[in-house]
């Protein structure tokens, strides 16, 4: 025989959220700019270097990749955004937790909100910039 149980208890829906994947273009002249993708507290992400050309002072420095060109202003009274990281470099932010991105890789950050992506060089100078950089995130 078959036994049949009928509820009106609705199963509890799952919480697993499908994988989420984009390509995304970081322009050398903008600011922070949102993927829309949002991430949480410690949730691992994962960003892969498709493409880099870019360039902080057009006409006056090389193109280069995300990992910017070698110089480091090195003090606190720097206008980069990280001083401290290759002027030039791929940078992130989620919330205020701002990081250093480079080629990627499997991030983490202790803020949760969308993740921006921008070239590592002064507000004031991104007139000057000109290139992109193309990366793929996952999580």
């Amino acid at each position: 025989p078959i036994i049949l149980f009928i509820t009106d208890t609705p199963l509890a829906p799952t919480s697993v959220s499908p994988p989420i994947s984009l390509e995304f273009s970081v322009l050398a002249d903008k600011g922070w700019q949102n993927t829309g993708i949002s991430i949480d507290s410690q949730e691992k992400f994962e960003i892969k270097l498709i493409f880099a050309s870019w360039t902080y002072w057009k006409g006056q420095v090389s193109y280069h990749g995300p990992d910017g060109d070698g110089y480091v202003c090195g003090s606190a009274g720097c206008c980069e955004i990280m001083p401290y990281e290759s002027k030039g470099s791929l940078i992130g932010k989620v919330g205020n937790d701002i990081f250093f991105v480079g080629y990627g890789g499997v991030l983490s950050t202790n803020a949760s909100g969308d993740l921006f992506l921008r070239i590592n060089d002064c507000d004031s100078g991104l007139g000057d910039n000109a290139g992109q950089v193309i990366v793929q995130i996952e999580k």
